[in-house]
């Protein structure tokens, strides 16, 4: 099958501005820039102020074209330092949220982030293993990958583990063959004024 293309405008500020979430970046970036003194979280590159708003916003664009106001339970495989979990979950309505950080150290200082900013704490669980080696209890509506590769392999476990009309958002574009009853289409932009062009991918499981 042939993936469908297509190109969208992107302007971080507008992004940020729309979600109403440039108090809660301020905060999540002070908390960010000093755990990230204790381990990489995110590149030197990325660090200051701009390319931290840049993420947040590239972490919510997809939503610009899903238009899906709430999720009952998202899962995040790869969280890090937080993105695109953490902007995610401060624009959009998420009942519940699993973030998996397989690396122990990455996964305490996500707790930290979290623990210092004002989410409700039955809200976010932090899982430091891999889906693999997790049991979960439950389906999601909503699953996003981002700076992890997605395989054929990873791809299939991941739509088995979504619902019926779930949305799987891959923060690239997939370089294998999708199967004919699951469509994803890429979405272009550019990300910078050096016009850096960026993809994700969305999958609606049929």
């Amino acid at each position: 099958m042939i993936k469908e293309q297509k190109i969208i405008p992107f302007d971080f500020f507008d992004i940020i501005e729309k979600y109403n979430i440039e108090n809660q970046l301020k905060t999540y970036f002070d908390i960010l820039q000093k755990e990230n003194e204790k381990i990489n979280l995110v590149s030197r590159e990325t660090i200051n102020k701009n390319g931290l708003d840049i993420l947040a916003a590239e972490s919510l664009l997809p939503f610009e074209v899903i238009e899906t106001p709430s999720f009952a339970c998202y899962l995040d495989i790869g969280s890090g330092g937080g993105f695109p979990a953490l902007p995610i979950l401060m624009g959009s309505n998420i009942k519940k949220a699993i973030l998996v950080e397989r690396t122990q150290k990455k996964a305490a200082a996500l707790k930290r982030i979290i623990n210092n900013m004002e989410f409700e704490p039955h809200r976010i669980n932090i899982i430091d293993k891999t889906i693999e080696e997790y049991s979960f209890e439950s389906s999601f509506d909503l699953i996003t990958l981002r700076l992890v590769k997605l395989t054929a392999k990873l791809y299939k476990l991941i739509m088995s583990m979504l619902k019926k009309d779930g949305i799987f958002i891959y923060y690239a574009s997939p370089d294998f063959i999708k199967d004919d009853n699951k469509k994803g289409v890429t979405y272009c932009y550019n990300s910078t004024n050096q016009n850096i062009q960026k993809t994700f991918t969305i999958f609606r499981k049929q």
